[in-house]
């Protein structure tokens, strides 16, 4: 049976399986692309699209379009309404991860039943179980859950194995979560050491300053205000992701905007979008070098490398700031399918471990099936991955990660939720995404097992360093736990005068200020809005 690993992103995700020869490829999707947009279009009663058209729907239809369900997971206030039918975030996440699956058995000819999920790794008990549940109702068995920088970690040393004992920061900023792991890395084993994060950080934040800038240089040319257009607004989002990814190659571009019959050209330049995000890349920064801190005390005295995961990874203010506070320069390879190469390889492992059990030679046939040798395939069984409990956690909740080899408690390492400002759930509540419709209690009723038909059709199923690495990053004390000086490097050195920006004032500073402050009262307004049958809140 083939082994699969799914990375369920909030922007963006991907499912990857082991081909014949042992390696983790990526299954591309039926436009032959290597990731599908995490977005679901409820088009009419019994019928969904997902993915790019759903995309690009929301056009259209934004009151029907969902997106960013990752962060909404664990959540039991949320539920939406389409077409007289009820969904929460699980069955949402359901029927992209059966569209995932279907994906994958077209490639391969196989049907797909056993996978492991990957989560943030500062995902709570309430958004693992959420996780776990959307993966049931999808009609798949989800074996494990598999921290996000671990599967990053795993498809690194796949790719070069550590020789000796090796510490790797995994910094992930995804569309939704950002979390910052240090791992210990000794041969094809896995300990995390510590990890902090914060699930109300991502890309989506980096969207909406660069929508209030393009709002209020819209407005400032125009004296309209298009904020409350729906249209519009959607038009303006998609053109804010845009230019985002376009920025990361280029230092500058600019949009025309159209509402009411004006147009307004707008630009927007890569320093100007640092300027309107500074404070979020900043939260990120404190965030990684507490978790070095943390590091530190826990008895890791040096980072040996850095690696990028995530979309958002892919801006060059990122790394220039990591190699900065950390003095290496990040690891940027395959920042969009490390994580999905990783779980596949884990699920590899879950299934080698599994055979290696049963008394009819079933570690010899996965053994030989890989072209590998005996020895090579009880190396595989005997990997170790050791995680961290998660946030919300019982002590008799206490259970390995995987199965015998894998002991998530081993890590030694108690996670508490964020306390970074803006980073707890529960002060988070106002920030309500686009079409999200907060009701008062859980849905009532039995949920129904989802899972979608290639048309789209809904049914009721459901310290010895190889040579050419970089010097070690030695890590400095100072930094107190929780709270870590943002304009002083972790090598001790003032870093102020490095990281000043010169604001440059181009006339729309107040105009951005005061759109900012009018999406904030429409964010903190989340009170559903009725559109005949369907509930919505914009």
């Amino acid at each position: 049976m083939t082994a699969y690993g799914i990375d369920l992103g909030t922007t963006n995700s991907c499912i990857a399986y082991i081909d014949e020869s042992g390696r983790a490829v990526v299954a591309r999707n039926v436009l032959g692309k290597e990731t599908t947009p995490s977005v679901v279009y409820f088009e009419r009663a019994g019928r969904v699209v997902i993915g790019e058209a759903a995309k690009n729907s929301a056009l259209l239809v934004p009151h029907l379009v969902i997106q960013s369900i990752k962060r909404q997971m664990g959540r039991p206030d949320v539920e939406y309404v389409f077409h007289g039918e009820r969904f929460t975030p699980e069955k949402i996440s359901a029927l992209l991860l059966r569209r995932l699956a279907e994906d994958a058995e077209r490639r391969t000819g196989e049907p797909v039943r056993e996978v492991v999920i990957t989560v943030p790794a500062y995902f709570g008990v309430p958004e693992r179980t959420a996780t776990r549940r959307a993966g049931e109702i999808a009609g798949l068995n989800v074996v494990d859950l598999l921290d996000e920088p671990v599967a990053a970690a795993l498809a690194r040393l796949a790719r070069q194995p550590a020789w000796g004992e090796r510490h790797l920061l995994v910094y992930d900023l995804g569309g939704g979560t950002f979390d910052t792991t240090v791992i210990e890395a000794s041969g094809q084993d896995i300990r995390v050491v510590c990890t902090d994060g914060d699930l109300r950080l991502g890309g989506t934040d980096w969207d909406e300053r660069i929508i209030a800038f393009l709002t209020a240089a819209f407005t400032e040319q125009t004296g309209l205000d298009p904020t409350a257009d729906e249209h519009f607004m959607q038009e303006v989002r998609i053109t804010a992701e845009q230019l985002k990814k376009e920025l990361s190659s280029t230092v500058s571009r600019h949009r025309n905007l159209r509402f009411a019959g004006a147009v307004a050209r707008v630009e927007l330049s890569r320093q100007r979008l640092e300027e309107l995000t500074a404070d979020l890349l900043d939260r990120t920064m404190e965030i990684t070098a507490r978790t070095v801190e943390k590091a530190r005390a826990a008895g890791v005295d040096r980072i040996d490398e850095v690696l990028l995961v995530g979309g958002m990874t892919k801006m060059p203010v990122i790394a220039e700031r990591l190699e900065e506070l950390l003095g290496l320069r990040p690891h940027r390879h395959e920042r969009d399918l490390a994580v999905a190469r990783g779980a596949a390889l884990f699920a590899l492992t879950r299934q080698a471990r599994t055979a290696g059990g049963r008394s009819d030679g079933g570690a010899e046939e996965v053994a030989d099936r890989l072209g590998i040798t005996a020895a090579e395939g009880d190396a595989l069984v005997a990997r170790r991955v050791a995680g961290v409990l998660p946030p919300g956690h019982r002590d008799e909740d206490r259970r390995p990660q995987g199965s015998a080899g894998d002991d998530r408690s081993a890590a030694g390492a108690k996670l508490h939720p964020p306390s970074a400002p803006g980073g707890h759930p529960a002060a988070d509540q106002h920030r309500s995404d686009h079409h999200r419709h907060r009701s008062g209690q859980p849905a009532r009723g039995r949920d129904r097992d989802l899972g979608t038909e290639e048309s789209g059709q809904l049914d009721r199923t459901g310290r010895q360093h190889p040579g050419g690495l970089r010097p070690a990053s030695r890590l400095a004390p100072g930094a107190a736990e929780g709270h870590s000086p943002p304009a002083r490097d972790l090598h001790g050195r003032d870093r102020s005068a490095d990281r000043a920006r010169q604001r440059t004032d181009v006339g729309q500073g107040d105009a951005v200020r005061a759109a900012d402050r009018r999406h904030g009262r429409r964010r903190r307004g989340g009170r559903p809005r009725v559109r005949g049958r369907y509930r919505t809140t914009l």
